[in-house]
């Protein structure tokens, strides 16, 4: 019963190790990356939470740009992206507070650009929180520390015939 165990639990840690060894590495990246850059390797499309690395999730930055937007961006270091977004997002509802004053007939209308942009901004601070959390993954993957558990199964030969012997093996790579 305790060898089955133990063979369960190493054929659990012999998963779990492969499942970290199937993440797909980017060539050309280095520290420091900018975003235009990034976007260009990386897509959104393709993501796959397999970690937060980055520090921030996707809800976080989410909801925070709900509320005010390029909140979200500056979360995930893109300051000026945030600011730029900020002040759009004021100088659309200023213009809004000026024609309704105006009775504009087709304010209306500009009501649902400022919605459609207010969405717009929450989606584009999630798709480049995205594309961070992929990049910083793979950049702790290929100048971080690696450290990978194994099972190792094999026959040693003893006084009284062969044995089977199982083990860990640890791998640590810098």
């Amino acid at each position: 019963m305790k060898k089955l165990i133990l063979a369960l639990f190493l054929f659990g840690f012999s998963f779990l190790a492969s499942a970290q060894n199937n993440i797909e590495e980017k060539e050309g990246i280095r520290p420091g990356m900018r975003y235009e850059y990034l976007k260009k390797i990386y897509k959104p499309k393709d993501y796959y939470k397999y970690s937060d690395l980055y520090g921030e999730n996707l809800f976080s930055v989410g909801l925070t740009s709900l509320f005010i937007p390029g909140l979200g961006d500056n979360l995930v270091d893109e300051g000026l992206r945030g600011f730029i977004k900020f002040g759009s997002a004021c100088a659309l509802v200023g213009a809004d507070l000026i024609l309704n004053s105006y009775d504009w007939e087709y304010c209306m209308y500009f009501e649902f650009a400022i919605i459609g942009y207010w969405i717009w901004n929450v989606v584009d601070s999630i798709r480049v929180a995205m594309v961070k959390n992929m990049y910083f993954t793979d950049l702790y993957s290929e100048y971080g520390v690696r450290f990978n558990i194994a099972p190792t199964f094999s026959p040693i030969v003893t006084p009284t015939g062969i044995a089977p012997t199982a083990g860990l093996s640890l791998s640590l790579s810098f």
